[in-house]
């Protein structure tokens, strides 16, 4: 019985030695194929695969018709101007294109200041809300817009402003999310906002100082801008869009009411002086 005993836990130590160098050849096998699979980077920067955005960012290569005022989606879009200039229709005209493409929205939100609003109805919102949606509400599943119309920012709490901000620097770019957002004054737009938009609706300042600010915000001289809205976008509901993407098509950096590209030559910057 004693003989037998001794003899087991030998055949224990045994069993445990071995599965010991059975783990250390198990770590060396890891370790040999890290580095056999260890990519070699080339002396510039590439472009690595984001799996958050794959099979949904679009761009003006697909379709090859695509229209103009179908702006590759996720976008950021803000339109500035006064009352009654035609922001909200020109938004509307831009969800429609969309809808009429081969690839439209899925679902479409509105963030609006009243519940009684029937101004959207039109467009058959999924939802219609007073307050700013939570980004978590945005799963990157489907296709969406959010308009965002002429919403008070300036009183807003700070959950607010934060849900702004991630809607914009994240929600946007990773859970396949468009937002358009309308304001009266630009001032009032929030500053997180006009940093990350891929898209900007300008009409005419009411005054040189906010077209100063504005050229400034959106990349232009002002000399450029005042030589546009006094020339070239002269009727009441005309605009200027601003395409800030680095992708744009060439020549439609710029474009009268979305579809007419303005060129911008030493000319016209003579005339303006």
């Amino acid at each position: 019985m004693f003989k037998s005993e001794l003899q087991t836990q030998a055949e224990e130590e045994e069993r445990a030695r071995k599965d010991e160098r059975n783990e250390r050849a198990r770590r060396k096998r890891e370790q040999k194929a890290k580095k056999r699979y260890r990519p070699k980077m080339p002396q510039k920067i590439v472009v690595i695969k984001n799996e958050d955005k794959t099979g949904w960012v679009e761009s003006w290569d697909k379709p090859k018709n695509r229209n103009i005022a179908c702006i590759p989606h996720s976008f950021r879009l803000i339109a500035s101007g006064s009352v009654g200039r035609g922001k909200s229709n020109v938004l509307g005209n831009i969800f429609l294109v969309h809808q009429a493409s081969s690839r439209p929205f899925k679902e479409l939100y509105i963030c609006c200041c009243s519940l009684e609003s029937k101004e959207w109805l039109k467009y058959e919102p999924t939802a219609i809300m007073t307050e700013l949606p939570d980004p978590e509400m945005f799963d990157g599943k489907k296709k969406t817009c959010l308009i965002i119309d002429d919403f008070e920012f300036e009183k807003s709490n700070k959950q607010t402003m934060r849900n702004l901000s991630t809607l914009f620097r994240f929600t946007s770019t990773h859970k396949s999310l468009s937002i358009m957002c309308s304001y009266q004054v630009f001032f009032a737009i929030p500053s997180v906002a006009r940093k990350c938009a891929s898209h900007f609706i300008i009409y005419k300042p009411n005054s040189t100082l906010e077209m100063n600010t504005i050229a400034n915000r959106i990349g232009m001289e002002p000399e450029d801008l005042r030589y546009i809205f006094e020339h070239i976008c002269t009727g009441r509901y005309d605009n200027l869009m601003v395409d800030m993407t680095p992708d744009c098509k060439p020549g439609m950096k710029l474009r009268k009411n979305i579809y007419e590209p303005i060129v911008m030559t030493d000319e016209s910057d003579s005339d303006s002086d």
